[in-house]
């Protein structure tokens, strides 16, 4: 299973089939440097070790100054090695009067640095196709995210900041075997300690009947001895 991480900038919906993704919401420009940050370090522990592909989603309507701020908060965070595994979504493409490459050479300098950052890789993607229409486009964009997988040799993306999730998430998975293993063996001690308290109880009604049965013997012998007297 290959994991992508979505930057959304702003809704753009999720499709069935697609591959396993995470995503947070980075991208209100609303929020503080340290808010962003705090979804930064969500993002990070959802997915550790690390995403194989990022996917920038862009409104073909917009890309203001906060955007292009958070953008760089979110490079600064992750390093520039974000860029050989990011790809741009432009999303609403439908409602554009010219083609996505026309539309591309009138974009802010910031996108188009971003792009070139990221060797050119972009898809558009319309919002309003048909069922079948929108199956194939979300189709295209899986294989565009195979693409970035496959140039990047199949590893995923990390920094330090992500082996150092991955290390925390390691003692958290080492912390339940440990306590399932404890659990395990506290509900065996507890089994045998019933299974042995039930084998006493046995026994002692054994050894109860069995004293019972030889006292029993004893009468009936003492009985046919004075019989005979």
């Amino acid at each position: 299973m290959r994991f992508f991480h979505y930057i959304q900038m702003p809704v753009w919906n999720d499709h069935k089939n697609q591959p396993q993704n995470r995503s947070c919401g980075l991208f209100d420009t609303e929020m503080t440097n340290q808010q962003v940050t705090k979804e930064i370090v969500k993002c990070i522990g959802m997915t550790a070790p690390g995403p194989h592909a990022i996917l920038l989603t862009v409104n073909v309507g917009r890309f203001t100054k906060e955007e292009q701020v958070t953008v760089k908060h979110f490079v600064d965070q992750f390093g520039n090695g974000i860029y050989n595994h990011l790809m741009v979504v432009f999303t609403r493409t439908d409602e554009l009067k010219t083609d996505i490459g026309e539309y591309i050479k009138g974009c802010p300098r910031s996108l188009k640095d971003i792009l070139e950052l990221c060797h050119n890789r972009y898809i558009p993607f319309k919002n309003t196709l048909s069922d079948d229409r929108q199956e194939l486009q979300v189709n295209e964009l899986i294989d565009r995210v195979d693409e970035v997988v496959q140039n990047n040799g199949g590893v995923c993306y990390t920094n330090e900041m992500y082996e150092e999730a991955n290390k925390t998430l390691q003692r958290h998975v080492d912390d339940v075997r440990r306590k399932m293993k404890e659990e395990k063996r506290r509900t065996v001690k507890i089994l045998q300690r019933d299974l042995q308290i039930e084998f006493d109880k046995k026994l002692t009604l054994a050894n109860e009947e069995k004293g019972k049965l030889a006292e029993k013997n004893k009468k009936n012998r003492n009985w046919k001895g004075n019989s005979r007297i």
